[in-house]
């Protein structure tokens, strides 16, 4: 079979036609792509506003009698279907925060055991949802009022004037100024 110049032409011209069809076949994929993607990174968008962690109850500072238990409440809401704690306790403000071993420590809700040495120290929660949002809490204080282990003794001044005076080192600023001078 012998070709003609015509017969080229023709098979060059319907060849330019299948590389321009498979030109605007890309161009349409390549857009239908584009919009799926936009859809779903739109719908991602949507979800991560719906979901949102938000603290609504933070735990606030607490005086306790040492010996005694102070309790940190904190309360979350996410529409995830799972929500965990995990306290953490520093001992000041520059101090560096640590997880907590108190009672309750993976709950909503901290015990702590009151004693003279966690005067003044701070506690948060850090809540996340099995979603991945994470929040802190605020810092909460955790004041010690001193126990009393030793009543002031009376003594004698003047006659019949009895005053007393502190005697324990464990008395501290807080309770001092009751105990210092009381006349009877």
């Amino acid at each position: 079979m012998i070709r003609t110049n015509e017969d080229s032409h023709a098979g060059a011209a319907s060849c330019s036609e299948k590389e321009s069809e498979k030109r605007k076949m890309k161009h349409v994929l390549k857009t239908i792509v584009l919009v799926m993607l936009l859809a779903v990174m739109m719908t991602g968008v949507a979800a991560a506003e719906t979901n949102l962690l938000t603290i609504t109850s933070q735990p606030g500072n607490k005086r306790a009698a040492a010996g005694s238990t102070a309790t940190f409440t904190v309360e979350a809401t996410t529409s995830a279907t799972s929500i965990s704690y995990q306290w953490q306790f520093r001992k000041d403000a520059n101090s560096s925060w640590a997880p907590s071993a108190q009672s309750g420590n993976k709950t909503a809700t901290l015990s702590v055991a009151a004693t003279a040495g966690l005067n003044g120290y701070q506690f948060r929660c850090v809540i996340q949802d099995n979603q991945g949002s994470v929040v802190n809490s605020n810092a909460a204080t955790l004041y010690i009022i001193p126990k009393i282990t030793t009543q002031p003794a009376g003594k004698t001044v003047y006659g019949s004037r009895k005053y007393y005076h502190p005697v324990s080192e464990e008395v501290t600023s807080l309770c001092r100024s009751a105990v210092d001078l009381q006349l009877i």
